[in-house]
């Protein structure tokens, strides 16, 4: 039953059942992580070389760009947690990167 996901009848919201014990996660939806196996890593990494190809991009520049991104998300959790200091702080390093991708 791992990973089947089903509706909490009290919140109406999918909910995943996990592990063994065949018990709903505690983990919200917005902050599991999906496990990444050899294939999905080699399968991620050619849509990325199309995806810096199609627009573009170099892969340094992209690379900052999937930083920012993961920073972003890493924020957003931590103001969600209510700490906000900690927010603040990857704030301030999302906008470093920020200028150091526009070259300023």
């Amino acid at each position: 039953l791992a990973g089947l996901e089903t509706f909490d009848d009290d919140q109406q919201r999918p909910v995943v059942i996990s592990g063994q014990s065949g018990k709903p996660s505690d983990i919200p939806p917005e902050e599991r992580k999906p496990v990444k196996t050899p294939e999905a890593e080699r399968l991620l990494q050619e849509a990325e070389e199309v995806e810096m190809e199609a627009v573009g991009v170099k892969k340094v520049g992209y690379e900052i760009e999937k930083v920012i991104e993961e920073l972003e998300y890493e924020m957003d959790l931590a103001a969600r947690n209510l700490q906000f200091e900690k927010a603040a702080v990857i704030r301030d390093n999302i906008a470093d990167l920020k200028k150091r991708l526009n070259g300023q």
